[in-house]
């Protein structure tokens, strides 16, 4: 593995941990790399109650997610890190859209907001997460700068 990426997954778990505080022995933590071709994507999902500090939304005249402090129970939040290849810039200007939900059920579409977060910009929001139910991720990312959109799709099991 290049001494990039692996900067780059540095980034990402200083980030993550930066924001949550996690009780090690019960709380499952995901972080997931996926690639398309112009960009490198790094997802974390946590349970809404571990994140501990509230993030800095970027567009100062949303609230936070449109989730008020004790709707939180029983949902995830969703990290989103994008990253230009080759370069490993940080992607700024993009807006991404993800598509969450069981396998072979109901999904839930929401954008991705932007975040100052750690480090630097990410994107995030809350969904529902049910236990032990195999999800997707379909996350599009549209740059202002190019036409379309490029998409991944991250699977994983619900806590």
């Amino acid at each position: 593995m290049s001494s990039n990426k692996l900067s780059l997954i540095w980034i990402v778990v200083y980030s993550l941990a930066s924001v949550l505080i996690f009780s090690s022995a019960q709380a499952a933590s995901y972080v997931w790399t996926k690639e398309t071709s112009n960009y490198r994507i790094y997802m974390g999902i946590v349970p809404a109650e571990l994140v501990q500090h509230k993030p800095r939304l970027l567009d100062e005249d949303k609230r936070l997610h449109n989730v008020r402090p004790g709707e939180k129970k029983g949902m995830s939040h969703m990290v989103v890190w994008v990253y230009h290849k080759p370069g490993n810039a940080r992607v700024l200007d993009a807006t991404l859209i993800a598509e969450v939900g069981p396998v072979s059920g109901e999904k839930t579409i929401k954008p991705l907001e932007k975040m100052k977060l750690g480090l630097g910009v990410s994107y995030g929001n809350f969904f529902k997460v049910h236990q032990n139910i195999e999800h997707t991720v379909n996350l599009k990312i549209f740059n202002l700068n190019s036409d379309g959109f490029e998409e991944v799709v991250f699977t994983h099991q619900g806590y």
